[in-house]
């Protein structure tokens, strides 16, 4: 059914002042443009909704270049339901009051607008809110009238007028807003509610969807905060809630507490997160051991994130077969022993990080056959034995793996060996004698460290006829190609970091020059002769010459 807007509430008219500009920043998606006023029917105008009485109840203004002058206008649609103000820029000024006239507003939206200071208390009157995202970013398009260069100052700048809950503080804000489902106040400074926020934000029995992020909270947790019994979403990471975790957590799909200076244990209610999907406690100061589980406990777990803890102990293998279980981030702990053999047929893992632990013992085969794996890192553990590239010839998806600094043999006895999708390769002492012959058909490899090897000699030609962005042979008996071997100017084209550190380098070669986009040069701890310089090397960025030891 065809709608036209009620004349009566024709306060749109006014916007027809900035009609050409936000048309210009609209998808071209709408039925008419906000164009001169070629239609009087706002209703079919882009961005806008209406009743079937013809009233305007919802107005979508996001990503549109306004600025603070631009919306008064809007608190004249007393019939407003839905005003997304989103990703405009108005230049850290305060949010305008007016709002609390819209008393029909179920969701407001003031998104990553660049608003700043006190969060007027008109909008805690708007009873009937369902939805409410004050979220802010770091950084913001300042006022003209700031022009100051000086980073520093630009922080102070920004942090001193951040968008805030002072007067009235948090408490006070939701205090009448019962009908709240869904509340973002991401990096709004609620520091004045000091360690209570918790216990203010319990009176919101509704609540499915919290988000705090880098809100300057304090702990612990209330225990009322318990009474949140309908919360699916809860993320409160970068804030300093100093305590162990307590949290009744059962129904929650997605919890976010990393960077929260949590300690002690990880409760064992982790062990039955029958709805998460995805949890992240990473970058805490939590102990001991993940608790036990059967996998049929987190049916739908998709993302786990342990990493940078102190946890300690085995891993279970059935973590790796966890049935929708795609990311893995266990990484710089202290887990240790053996890691035992798992159904690898049974395991949908995407991303597996296990570096920067105590693992030991020989690579489980099973881990190298989970064909669903884009990213596998084991590096910096005590893996030991001698392990063929080719045991993971059957990850065709495959786009990065890191298994340095074990002690590991690392092979490589099929010269055809291929893989489609590897970008990322660091094979960092693990013992190579000679440059791995598959890597000649590797053209999409990105990134290679063979660094801290055994490997000697001149550089083969090859190597420099790929696309590398990145190339480390550190601390190798090696040395760039002869003069006289033609070097694929192909290569001119990507290389932009060179690490040859402690190597048999014994002059500066001249085809160096001809990479174009090399920025980052280290040749430091060779036996270069000479006056040596990086001289011809041009970059659009500064060239980072780490100078080498002369003779």
């Amino acid at each position: 059914m065809d709608l036209t807007c009620k004349y009566n509430s024709l306060h749109f008219l006014i916007f027809l002042a900035f009609a050409s500009q936000y048309s210009h920043g609209r998808s071209s998606r709408s039925k008419h443009r906000w164009q001169n006023g070629t239609t009087k029917d706002c209703c079919s105008w882009d961005g806008v909704t209406c009743d079937h009485s013809g009233f305007v109840v919802g107005l979508n203004l996001s990503y549109s270049s306004l600025s603070a002058g631009d919306i008064d206008a809007i608190f004249n649609l007393r019939h407003l339901q839905r005003l997304n103000l989103a990703g405009n820029n108005f230049q850290l000024t305060p949010i305008p009051s007016g709002l609390e006239r819209l008393s029909n507003l179920t969701h407001l939206n003031l998104s990553f607008s660049c608003f700043s200071d006190q969060v007027p208390a008109g909008i805690s009157s708007l009873v009937r809110l369902e939805s409410l995202d004050l979220s802010t970013v770091f950084f913001c398009e300042l006022p003209p009238t700031f022009n100051d260069p000086d980073y520093n100052r630009i922080f102070a700048f920004e942090e001193k007028h951040r968008l805030r809950l002072d007067k009235p503080n948090l408490e006070s804000f939701v205090r009448n807003l019962r009908a709240l489902t869904e509340l973002n106040l991401d990096y709004v400074d609620l520091s004045a509610q000091g360690s209570s926020w918790s216990q203010a934000l319990s009176v919101l029995p509704n609540l499915k969807f919290l988000s705090l992020s880098t809100c300057k909270l304090k702990g612990p947790i209330h225990t009322y905060f318990q009474n949140l019994k309908f919360l699916n979403t809860l993320k409160l990471h970068r804030n300093n809630l100093s305590s162990e975790i307590h949290l009744a957590i059962w129904s929650l799909t997605n919890l976010l507490l990393y960077t929260c200076n949590f300690s002690g244990l990880i409760p064992p209610s982790f062990a039955n997160l029958t709805s998460a999907t995805e949890v992240d406690i990473s970058y805490n100061s939590i102990e001991g051991s993940i608790p036990s589980f059967r996998p049929s406990s987190l049916p739908k777990l998709q993302d786990q994130h342990l990493s940078f803890n102190r946890l300690t102990g085995p891993i279970d293998p059935h973590l790796f077969t966890l049935p929708s279980l795609k990311v893995l981030y266990l990484n710089d702990n202290r887990f240790s022993g053996e890691l035992r053999e798992f159904s690898s047929s049974s395991s949908v893992l995407e991303k597996v990080y296990l570096n920067g632990n105590n693992l030991s013992g020989e690579i489980p085969t099973s881990m190298s056959e989970i064909t669903s794996l884009t990213y596998l890192s084991l590096a910096s553990n005590r893996f030991t034995g001698s392990v063929k590239l080719e045991a993971f010839k059957h990850l065709s998806n495959l786009t990065s793996l890191d298994l340095s600094f074990n002690s590991l043999n690392i092979k490589n006895d099929d010269p055809d060996l291929m893989f489609p999708s590897l970008d990322e390769l660091k094979l960092s002492r693990c013992n190579l004698t000679e440059f791995p012959t598959f890597l000649k058909k590797q053209e999409q490899l990105r990134t290679l460290n063979l660094s801290n090897n055994r490997i000697q000699g001149h550089i083969p030609d090859w190597l420099w006829t790929g696309y590398l962005n990145e190339l480390d042979l550190s601390d190798n008996e090696v040395d760039f190609p002869r003069e006289s071997s033609q070097v694929n100017t192909t290569f001119s084209l990507s290389l932009g970091i060179l690490a040859m550190r402690s190597c048999s380098v014994f002059k500066f070669p001249k085809f160096l020059q001809l990479l174009d986009c090399l920025w980052y040069l280290d040749l430091s701890g060779n036996k270069i002769k000479g006056q040596q310089s990086a001289s011809g090397i041009t970059s659009e960025w500064d060239l980072q010459y780490e100078q080498p030891l002369h003779s």
